[in-house]
């Protein structure tokens, strides 16, 4: 026979709880939303003409097959 535990009894039962993630401070965060636009803006730059993006996929895309 299986015994119905109610919510407010199982908030009080004992668990393993692991140990909270170290939080970082809110400028970090910022610092590398920063770099990813940066870099988000550098990369669309670069690729506007698409010589890049053919000289990425040139390594292993041949269009001849």
């Amino acid at each position: 026979m299986t015994h119905a535990v109610s919510p407010s009894e199982l908030s009080k039962l004992p668990t393993n709880k692991t140990k909270r993630l170290y939080r970082l401070p809110a400028r970090f965060y910022g610092y590398q939303l920063f770099v990813l636009i940066v870099l988000a803006l550098l990369f669309t730059w670069l690729s506007r003409d698409e010589s890049l993006d053919r000289w990425i996929t040139g390594f292993w895309y041949d269009a001849a097959t």
